[in-house]
């Protein structure tokens, strides 16, 4: 069975990485770039759903995003962790697909 730790790693880290994929060097050098994206994904996000009134489509395809993104680590629930240096995050290459088109329909 799966401990508690392990999920709330799962969900954090896996959204926290589509969201901000930046090595620690990265976000250190440019702090700024480490506030701006996650301000600009909450902007997108806020333009998307205020497009789902007109287009059922993107409801769809928000939720293949997230359950794509669940699914695809799911089997990783242990081994599961991205750190400051991205080690870990290449349990996210199936999922950053999914990611990627739900990204691209929402612009």
């Amino acid at each position: 069975m799966p401990d508690v730790e392990s999920v709330r790693r799962l969900l954090t880290q896996s959204f926290g990485a589509m969201i901000v994929p930046l090595h620690a060097d990265v976000i250190h050098e440019y702090p700024p770039v480490a506030t701006v994206l996650p301000i600009a994904f909450v902007l997108l996000l806020a333009t998307w759903i205020s497009r789902w009134r007109r287009d059922r489509n993107a409801v769809r395809i928000a939720m293949l995003a997230v359950t794509a993104l669940l699914v695809c680590t799911a089997p990783t629930i242990r081994a599961f962790g991205v750190l400051d240096d991205l080690q870990g995050s290449r349990y996210l290459y199936l999922p950053a697909a999914f990611w990627s088109i739900a990204l691209g329909s929402a612009f």
